[in-house]
């Protein structure tokens, strides 16, 4: 009897300390969360900050478009134009829903944990880099309709 009382107490030690390191291990520095979260957020901030000289292109290719859209007569051509109009609007629309939906660090800070931010960062990293993605693919699609339509573009 004496050995399984024994057998009982080393378990339930055991498990203490084990309860107790991963609490300890799940308690972070509150400065190397806050580290994290920023480099996480600056992170983000980088692909942005890529991206938003690229609304420029976008803008000056979806104006050729529509002044070539007024004078195409072909089918093709006009399908084409569609495309890539559509793809543009897509991409400039994602952009600026992003912008606008994106909370700032500060705020989450006031209600979320770390891991929810962390969480939440990670997200919009993802959704920043499609963004990314999705405007470089339809700048090139909208210069291969330019090409396609023979147009003279002036610098």
């Amino acid at each position: 009897m004496k050995l399984i009382n024994v057998f009982f107490l080393a378990f339930a030690i055991m498990a203490f300390g084990a309860s107790c390191n991963n609490a300890a291990q799940t308690k972070a520095d509150p400065a190397e969360q806050q580290t994290a979260e920023q480099n996480l957020w600056d992170s983000m901030m980088v692909t942005h900050d890529e991206v938003m000289p690229m609304m420029t292109s976008i803008e000056k290719i979806k104006q050729i478009l529509n002044e070539q859209k007024e004078t195409v007569t072909g089918e093709d051509e006009k399908s084409i134009i569609k495309v890539a109009l559509s793809d543009l609007n897509s991409a400039d629309e994602a952009m600026w829903t992003w912008m606008n939906d994106l909370q700032k660090l500060e705020d989450l800070r006031k209600d979320k944990s770390h891991d929810e931010i962390m969480t939440y960062l990670n997200e919009q990293n993802d959704a920043i880099s499609q963004v990314q993605h999705d405007i470089n693919k339809s700048i090139l699609n909208g210069e291969k309709a330019i090409a396609s339509l023979k147009v003279e573009v002036k610098k």
